[in-house]
């Protein structure tokens, strides 16, 4: 997100990051950050896991590794979950 962007802070990872997406080679999975709920449905529905930072007690809860997409049906959860870290990102605190 650029500098100039108004943005809730506590939905970045480094900088102004809010997701990135591990590419060929690799598997195809990313990591974004999510509220709290967003987090929870994601994990529940089986969609991602907390990242291994998470679990360790050394980043806070929202950062998740989504699993990649297998086919279009799951690329639009995959859309769906960016878009909502995009819109927590966004989230100006009052």
């Amino acid at each position: 997100m650029h500098e100039s962007h108004e943005c809730n802070h506590d939905a970045f990872m480094i900088g102004r990051e809010f997701a990135h997406i591990h590419p060929h080679p690799d598997s195809g999975s990313m990591h974004v950050i999510l509220d709290e709920h967003g987090a929870i449905e994601a994990k529940e529905k089986g969609w991602g896991e907390d990242h291994y930072l998470v679990s360790q007690g050394q980043f806070r809860h929202g950062l998740i590794m989504v699993f990649s997409p297998r086919d279009e049906s799951e690329l639009e959860t995959v859309k769906k979950l960016i878009l909502r870290s995009y819109k927590f990102a966004i989230e100006v605190p009052t």
